[in-house]
């Protein structure tokens, strides 16, 4: 037997979405977008051109006494555990490809990220974090300083 269909319902029709195509934009269209995205429109339709060039900050900003005090302005004063995978894995990489290895090694078949993380603990790396802000703004911070504050279990 055929199963008997219910009657096309045209207010159904309205509401199921579907899918068209955007019209293709002008050359001029996408100019007047590109300069939207760069800069941000005002009344009169002049673009303000946003600083975005990478910079040190200025410590003169910095009003938090122990942010002063520990002379790390931006972040956790400590290490954080993608700063700290981000070091091992580069240490580690050094090491593979030659550099001479900051501790003395008893075996000779040693992992490298072991050995990279022992370096680490021991505060052997002479390396520094960059930490930036989205308005371009950045500091330089020496690893002996974040590993201060840090704990390395």
């Amino acid at each position: 037997m055929e199963e008997e269909q219910p009657p096309f319902d045209e207010e159904l029709e309205e509401l199921i979405p579907t899918q068209k195509q955007k019209p293709k934009k002008s050359v001029e269209e996408d100019e007047t977008e590109e300069e939207e995205i760069r800069g941000v429109l005002l009344d009169d339709d002049e673009p303000v051109q946003l600083d975005l060039t990478p910079r040190p900050i200025d410590p003169a900003k910095i009003t938090d006494p122990e942010r002063l005090e520990t002379g790390i302005y931006i972040g956790p004063k400590s290490l954080t555990r993608f700063e700290r995978s981000r070091i091992i894995g580069a240490r580690a990489l050094q090491i593979s490809m030659g550099a001479p290895v900051l501790i003395s090694i008893k075996d000779k078949h040693v992992d490298l990220f072991e050995l990279a993380e022992k370096e680490l603990k021991l505060g052997l790396l002479p390396m520094t974090v960059r930490r930036s802000l989205p308005t371009g703004e950045y500091q330089d911070i020496p690893l002996s300083r974040l590993l201060k504050y840090t704990r390395l279990d």
